[in-house]
């Protein structure tokens, strides 16, 4: 049976899961290797685990696995009553509204928590959510499956301190893996064979290996309609713009306009370190709002502001009680990534790195996406040198760096330590010379002054 996010299952969802911190082995079109899915575990065997950690990069699946579960559990009410997902939206207070009558009672629930990270990336005291599972007692706790889903890199601290606490070794972490041939084979928009040797083709066509592990990504290439060539930066343009194309709430004829209005919306919100777009300025007539962004006193085009305005109705915006905000942090790193690709040099330091050249650490996910979609050479080059002559990673894409790139890297870097010691050189001897003319200046100074018997000055 399929296990499409419009069915509902009547068996968990077939995705793969590996200890937490081991490498997953993928083969050319980044698919897990078949020797590393035998030795995976599946969901059926975490449903035995009190409480499950499920750590992933962006894109992976984390939600979808969080929504697929809840349908799995809501599909037999009499064998599983009780059953809560909370988004990022749900911290720090949110618990579930059944969870008096569950504690009376003497069956089992579950409770899914997604979007840890999310969360924390707008400072939220993530561990607050858990104060409803520390007061359990160990009956109660004992009925209770709790499943975790988070990104890998933003585990915060506190929040893993407190679980860790709660749950003591009965905790157990493990990592979405890639997708297996078989589960990319049975994702609903892969419609039969022929579609699924499409997408391998255009991974190998293309040298996009390691994008097998991405639903997302395998969506949009078994969607194209045509064969034009396609680059990295065209595949995740266009996953962004699948969340876009909304039929119920967004206008198809305004998706390029959407797509601009969009990255400048997150642009602004990632530099001004604000968090949601308002309905209307705050105190101080302070905060991102769509009639800043979007004067119509200053567009040559009022589609835009009206693109803009769609487009905090799509997938990508959830609502907030003064305004909304983007659903998801990776996806606000990839629009700011796109929205300054075109920016040159002088104009992306001064964003991103303080008065020493130094990058923001805040920015470092935004930086290692940029390094590959710039379309400024010397953005590149500049990437590369402040992060010690390496490619910057990002956990919001896979290393798809190929050697004639990596030799590119190398030779930058050692290109400007020869730039660096030349010019360390250049200033020691022109030191050198200074004070020497100077030395030189001050005796012939002194000789001429003691000849005529004035004091220099």
């Amino acid at each position: 049976m399929t296990n499409s996010p419009q069915s509902g299952e009547t068996l968990p969802p077939r995705r793969l899961f590996i200890p937490q911190g081991q490498r997953p082995l993928t083969d050319e079109f980044g698919f897990l290797r078949a020797d590393i899915v035998e030795q995976a575990v599946s969901l059926a065997d975490l449903l035995s685990s009190p409480s499950v950690l499920v750590t992933a990069p962006p894109w992976f699946g984390k939600t979808w696995v969080a929504k697929s579960l809840q349908r799995y559990f809501q599909g037999d009410p009499r064998k599983m009553p009780f059953v809560h997902r909370t988004s990022s939206g749900g911290f720090p207070n949110e618990r579930p509204d059944w969870w008096t009558d569950w504690k009376q009672s003497n069956r089992r629930a579950v409770w899914l928590i997604d979007g840890v990270d999310d969360a924390a990336r707008r400072n939220i005291v993530t561990e607050a959510i858990l104060n409803p599972v520390e007061s359990l007692t160990a009956e109660e706790r004992a009925r209770l499956t709790l499943f975790v889903f988070c990104r890998g890199s933003e585990i915060p601290t506190a929040f893993e301190q407190t679980l860790q606490e709660v749950y003591s070794d009965k905790l157990r972490r493990v990592q979405l893996a890639p997708l297996d041939g078989d589960s990319a084979r049975e994702l609903p928009f892969i419609k039969d064979s022929a579609t699924f040797d499409k997408v391998c083709d255009s991974i190998t066509k293309y040298r996009l290996s390691g994008y097998g592990g991405y639903p997302a990504v395998l969506s949009f290439l078994a969607k194209r309609e045509n064969d034009d060539p396609i680059t990295p930066s065209d595949v995740w343009r266009g996953v962004l713009i699948e969340l876009l194309n909304d039929r119920d709430r967004t206008n198809p004829k305004l998706l390029n306009e959407q797509f601009d209005a969009v990255t400048r919306i997150a642009a602004a919100l990632t530099f001004s370190r604000e968090h949601q777009v308002l309905e209307r300025p705050g105190i101080g007539n302070i905060g991102v709002t769509i009639e800043r962004l979007f004067p119509l006193e200053r567009l040559v085009d009022g589609r835009l502001r009206d693109a803009a305005e769609l487009v905090t109705k799509s997938a990508i915006f959830e609502r907030t009680a003064h305004g909304c905000r983007i659903v998801a942090g990776h996806v606000q790193e990839w629009l700011t990534a796109f929205a300054i690709k075109d920016a040159p040099l002088i104009r992306i330091r001064p964003l991103v790195a303080d008065h020493e050249g130094k990058p923001f650490a805040a920015y470092k996910g935004i930086l290692g996406l940029l390094w590959q979609i710039t379309t400024q050479e010397s953005v590149r080059r500049w990437l590369a040198v402040v992060n010690g002559g390496v490619a910057p990673r990002s956990d919001a894409i896979p290393a798809l760096v190929d050697d004639g790139r990596r030799k590119r890297v190398r030779d930058e870097w050692h290109f400007h330590k020869r730039q660096t010691f030349a010019s360390k050189r250049f200033r020691a001897t022109c030191r050198g010379c200074v004070r020497k003319v100077c030395l030189r200046g001050l005796r012939l100074t002194a000789r001429g002054s003691m000849r005529s018997g004035r004091l220099p000055t």
